[in-house]
């Protein structure tokens, strides 16, 4: 039981510093222009956010089969909430399809915009509602996945570091300009935007780093009681 508990733990620093030690090898690797592994669509850094949105998935999963629920709840709130972690482990796992594949950046550009639909919407950018779409449905939802940390302190910390990550990377996305040819840019306005991407690849891998960490400390919360049982 020592082992498991001390293995966990090993596993969860490792995990929280590969992560960032990857993002600085991506930014140092490519200097003077520490964006190039950052910003783009197929960059280096959309494989580690793809890689990570696998995991969170996976111990979403992990976490539900671990969660002791000997008796169905029929009212739909409460087959809600004890379903929960199932539901998010085949939400992070479309995320990092869409992540993998930039499912919504190929909606946008070949649907959205188009079509005009969402163009319109003062302060957000043409096909960027998805977006917020996304946001304003998780956090609908996260004072349910919230209750889920209870007793795992860490958990919490993470889970609230990723709302907030979160929030702000979306509002930064939707709120950017769409600029279709870097060449009608000044210098300082293409230093500008290429800074302003960076900023927000940034704050929204942080954010997918502390889901990782409040999902594998539930996973690992529940894994360490089961073998405290047996």
């Amino acid at each position: 039981m020592k082992r498991v508990r001390i293995g966990l733990d090993i596993l969860g620093f490792f995990l929280l510093a590969f992560n960032y030690l990857m993002i600085l090898v991506f930014i140092f690797s490519k200097w003077p222009k520490y964006w190039e592994h950052i910003n783009y669509e197929y960059s280096h850094l959309t494989w580690l956010s793809s890689l990570n949105l696998i995991l969170i998935s996976l111990f979403c999963f992990l976490a539900y089969i671990l969660e002791a629920t000997p008796v169905k709840k029929t009212k739909l709130l409460g087959w809600f909430q004890q379903n929960l972690l199932g539901f998010l482990s085949a939400g992070f796992l479309l995320l990092a399809l869409d992540e993998k594949f930039q499912i919504h950046e190929k909606l946008r550009e070949r649907i959205f915009i188009p079509n005009q639909v969402g163009t319109d919407i003062p302060g957000i950018g043409a096909g960027d509602f998805l977006h917020l779409f996304i946001a304003i449905l998780g956090l609908s939802i996260s004072y349910f996945i919230y209750q889920k940390f209870k007793g795992i302190r860490l958990s919490q910390y993470f889970f609230i570091g990723a709302l907030l990550s979160g929030l702000g990377s979306v509002l930064m996305d939707v709120t950017s300009p769409v600029i279709r040819n870097d060449s009608e840019l000044s210098p300082s306005e293409l230093q500008a935007s290429i800074d302003h991407q960076f900023i927000e690849e940034l704050i929204e891998i942080n954010a997918i780093i502390f889901f990782l960490m409040a999902f594998y400390l539930l996973f690992s919360f529940r894994l360490k009681n089961k073998s405290m049982e047996s």
